[in-house]
C-alpha cells in the first residue's frame, strides 16, 4: 500500500511539473531569423570596429558595454529555424565576446580586451564560413 501511495504521489508531482512547465519556444521563420541575424551581425561588426578605435575611453566603452549586454540578451532569446541551428551558437558567442571586450575596455584591461575582440572576430569568421557552407546568403545593409 505504501509503495502504491508513493507511486501515486510521484505521478502527481511529475504531471504537475509537465502541466505547468512553459511551452518550448517556437522557431522563428527563416525570413525573420535571417533579418534579425543580418541586423545583429551588422551592429556587432560595427561595435567591434568602434571598440578598437575607442579603447582608451572608459566612458565610451561603458556605454558600448551597456549596448553589448542588450545584444547578448537579444541573441540569446532568438530561436533559429532548423536549417540555421549551426549558425546560432556562433552568433551568441560573437555577442558575448563583444560584451566582454567592452567590459574589459571600460575597466582599462587592454590585454583582456584584445583577447575578447580576437575571439569575437574568430567566431564571426566561423559563422560566415558556416553560412557559405549552408549556402545561406544574408541581405546586405547599405552603408
Amino acid at each position: 500500500m505504501r509503495t502504491l501511495l508513493r507511486s501515486i504521489a510521484l505521478a502527481l508531482v511529475v504531471s504537475s511539473i509537465v502541466a505547468f512547465a512553459p511551452a518550448p519556444a517556437r522557431a522563428e521563420t527563416e525570413t525573420d531569423y535571417g533579418i534579425k541575424l543580418t541586423l545583429l551581425l551588422d551592429w556587432l561588426r560595427r561595435s567591434l570596429t568602434w571598440a578598437d578605435m575607442n579603447r582608451r575611453s572608459e566612458a565610451l566603452c561603458q556605454m558600448g558595454h551597456e549596448i553589448a549586454e542588450e545584444h547578448v540578451r537579444i541573441a540569446s532569446r532568438m530561436t533559429p529555424p532548423t536549417a540555421w541551428r549551426l549558425v546560432h551558437p556562433h552568433l551568441v558567442l560573437i555577442a558575448e565576446n563583444t560584451e566582454r571586450a567592452f567590459d574589459a575596455c571600460s575597466r582599462s584591461e587592454i590585454s583582456r580586451f584584445r583577447v575578447h575582440i580576437t575571439q569575437a572576430r574568430n567566431e564571426l569568421r566561423t559563422l560566415e564560413g558556416i553560412l557559405v557552407h549552408l549556402r545561406i546568403r544574408l541581405r546586405q545593409i547599405p552603408r
